[in-house]
This record gives structure tokens, C-alpha cells and sequence, in this order.
């Protein structure tokens, strides 16, 4: 083979493997895409702490998701009873009949009312004003009706409103 054919040939290769080189890392830049998004679907996606939808895990908040599965699995039947099931808070019954949901034990200026809690169904607060608190046997709902509960464990009463400021 003479020494221009050879170096024609070197350079066709060369040319050849700066064209396919970019080929084959975008091809495997597309497998690990798919695979960060099949990861990403199994990411839980909330709406609650800053008002944009976002991963859990980049929330400027502490969340809790309690699931139908969840819900489920617990046997619970009352929907005050389900926030036994987040970190922090409790129930307690205030004349043996009226649940009352807690965070960390926290009343207002001794109330036994949580006035600082802000209950949300579908983007609407169930906050009775003249009451002073949620009247959690009123609501108008089934457990068998709920497909999930976000609990948002921060101040957020900038986002949603002045009742928020325990989440």
C-alpha cells in the first residue's frame, strides 16, 4: 500500500470515529434519561409547601404522604385518626367524642383549639372561623373517598394564609 493511500485510509477512520463517537455517547445519554425517568416516575410529585408542583424530595418543606394504600393497610376509619400516622402529631379527644389533631403537642395560648393548622380538601380550607378550628367529625368526606393526604410540617403562611403557621 503506497503511503497516500494509507494516510487517506487513516484519515477516512479518523473521520469515520469523530463522526460515530458522538453517535454512540447520545445514544447511551438516551438510555440513562429513560432510566432517570422511570426513576423520577416513582419520585412522589406534592403541591402543597411553596404552591408549585416539585419533587418530595426537593421540597422546602417537611412532607408527609400518606397514600390510599396506606390508608388502606391501617384499618383507620376515622380521617382525624389517619394524622396519628405522621411524625409529630397526635389526637386527642377533648369531651370524649371531639377529635382534636396536634402537632408536637402545640396549643394556642392554651386553647385546646388548633387554630394554627391548616386543613386543606382539594385546595380549600375546612377552617370554621366561628369555631376556631376544624370540626373533624363535620367533614364531608369517606376515607374510602381519599386518594392521598400531604401533610406539610413548616410555617407556610405565606403561601396559605395565617392558619398555616404550624403547616
Amino acid at each position: 500500500m503506497s503511503r497516500a493511500n494509507l494516510h487517506t485510509q487513516q484519515t477516512l477512520s479518523s473521520l469515520l470515529l469523530f463522526i460515530l463517537l458522538p453517535l454512540a455517547s447520545a445514544a447511551a445519554v438516551t438510555v440513562e434519561e429513560r432510566l432517570s425517568l422511570d426513576e423520577l416516575d416513582a419520585v412522589p410529585v406534592v403541591l402543597t409547601p411553596s404552591r408549585i408542583v416539585q419533587p418530595i424530595d426537593e421540597s422546602p418543606a417537611a412532607v408527609t404522604i400518606i397514600g390510599r394504600k396506606k390508608i388502606e393497610a391501617s384499618g383507620i376509619r376515622s380521617i382525624a385518626e389517619l394524622f396519628r400516622l405522621v411524625p409529630g402529631m397526635f389526637v386527642v379527644y377533648s369531651n370524649g367524642l371531639l377529635p382534636q389533631v396536634k402537632y408536637h403537642g402545640l396549643d394556642t395560648a392554651g386553647n385546646s383549639n388548633s387554630r394554627h393548622l391548616q386543613v386543606l380538601i382539594d385546595g380549600r380550607s375546612i377552617y370554621q372561623s366561628g369555631f376556631s378550628r376544624v370540626l373533624w367529625t363535620d367533614i364531608p368526606l369517606l376515607i374510602e373517598d381519599i386518594e392521598r393526604i400531604e401533610v406539610v410540617r413548616s410555617p407556610s403562611t405565606v403561601s396559605h394564609g395565617t392558619n398555616a403557621f404550624m403547616g
